[in-house]
């Protein structure tokens, strides 16, 4: 039954932010600005495939932040969630990727991967929305529990 409670938790979210940001492309301080105000401290921020900040990441237990898959030198491409619970990190990618495929930024960690399912279509621009949805969803119920099933 938790399975269909995170599900709809999970979607109530991503709806209530469609709701109050809509369904276009979101930018990194947009990102930053609703993952500060839904997760506070424990959102780190937005960066860029190659300006992920591991040595911030470190001094965490628990903390969330979003990668564009593009390097710092590029327009953006996708936004990607990631989540660290103790030693576990856990990307979350609305395309259900391999992270060997994202960048050959994430080819070197070792993150986890969730749920593999594809939850976007390739001409929707919603990534964004549905990143923010998934990290106050894990900081409801746990990575670890929400990475099983979304």
């Amino acid at each position: 039954m938790i399975h269909a409670e995170i599900l709809q938790y999970f979607n109530d979210v991503f709806i209530d932010i469609l709701n109050k940001y809509g369904n276009d492309t979101t930018y990194s301080f947009q990102l930053d600005i609703i993952g500060k105000k839904l997760l506070g401290n424990k959102f780190i921020g937005v960066y860029a495939s190659d300006k992920i900040p591991y040595n911030i990441i470190d001094k965490y237990n628990i903390c969330y932040f979003i990668v564009n898959t593009d390097n710092s030198d590029g327009i953006g491409k996708h936004w990607i969630a990631i989540g660290k619970d103790k030693n576990d990190i856990y990307y979350y990618d609305t395309y259900g990727r391999d992270k060997d495929i994202l960048s050959k930024e994430f080819r070197k960690n070792n993150w986890l991967q969730t749920n593999p399912n594809i939850e976007q279509s390739y001409i929707t621009k919603v990534c964004g929305q549905k990143c923010i949805a998934w990290l106050v969803t894990c900081d409801k119920y746990g990575i670890k529990r929400v990475a099983k099933y979304i």
